[in-house]
């Protein structure tokens, strides 16, 4: 099986590229793995366990108060599809600076459905799926975040893994993994017989949500420069799964192959 990470920040188009390589492949909609997928599930089996909306705060609760009451159902739906073991303590926000500041996804995501009141259930709509995860980035980006510093840096690796191997058991000859965001994630792909590919969009704007600096960690063993026309990039892409479908790329993060679209 050929096994390709892709990483990249936000806007660079490792989603665009994550497809073009798939359907050059001729591999199905299974073969299409990420982080993000998996984070979905998690919150949407916590969303579940939530209050009817609208959300409220009951006298003299705020929305920390809030946070810490909801996080008492998150450590069930990590257990459920993630098979690992958290407490409520280990996530819930203490009430100073540096809790605050981690948290503040979280606190920011309740805020914002409280503000909504009876519209929450449009402007959030449940469940989550790749069609309306943007309205959701706050909550996606502090459940990640959070599961891998309080829980354990490979919780979402380990989680990619398992599903890698049962793809790789079925008889699947071709699989992506999006949204590459830690070394831990590369080593489990390098560890796998894959490979790493990083997408570089040079006019994208920096991001520096928490897992976006995670993914600086990322050394890549290709790199596709997402620098010309969409018909470039499809060229570049072309060229780059014709050398992995012929064998001709091998790990090499010191001087990785790069695919320039112009």
């Amino acid at each position: 099986m050929i096994l390709v990470g892709v990483t990249g920040g936000i806007g660079q188009g490792k989603t665009t590229v994550s497809r073009m390589l798939r359907e050059l492949a001729g591999a199905g909609p299974e073969c299409d793995l990420e982080t993000s997928y998996i984070i979905a599930e998690v919150a949407n089996a916590w969303i579940a366990t939530w209050p009817p909306t609208p959300l409220k705060v009951t006298p003299g609760q705020d929305a920390v108060g809030l946070a810490n009451e909801l996080i008492k159902t998150l450590p069930a739906a990590v257990r459920q599809k993630l098979d690992t073991s958290v407490t409520s303590e280990q996530l819930k926000i203490e009430r100073n600076d540096e809790s605050l500041a981690f948290h503040h996804q979280l606190t920011g995501y309740l805020q914002a459905r409280l503000a909504a009141g009876p519209a929450a259930d449009e402007l959030f709509p449940a469940p989550i799926t790749p069609a309306n995860k943007a309205l959701h980035r706050q909550l996606f980006m502090w459940l990640g975040a959070c599961l891998v510093v309080k829980v354990g840096p490979n919780i979402w690796g380990n989680a990619l893994e398992r599903r890698i191997k049962a793809l790789a058991a079925g008889g699947q000859g071709f699989v992506t993994v999006g949204g590459i965001r830690s070394k831990y994630e590369v080593k489990m792909i390098h560890r796998n017989g894959g490979l790493v590919v990083r997408v570089v969009r040079p006019e994208a704007q920096a991001n520096t949500d928490l897992t976006e600096r995670f993914m600086r960690e990322v050394v890549p063993d290709v790199e596709v420069i997402n620098n010309g026309s969409f018909e470039e990039l499809k060229g570049a892409v072309k060229r780059l799964h014709g050398d992995l479908a012929g064998g001709r790329l091998r790990s090499n993060p010191i001087s990785p192959q790069r695919y320039r679209a112009a």
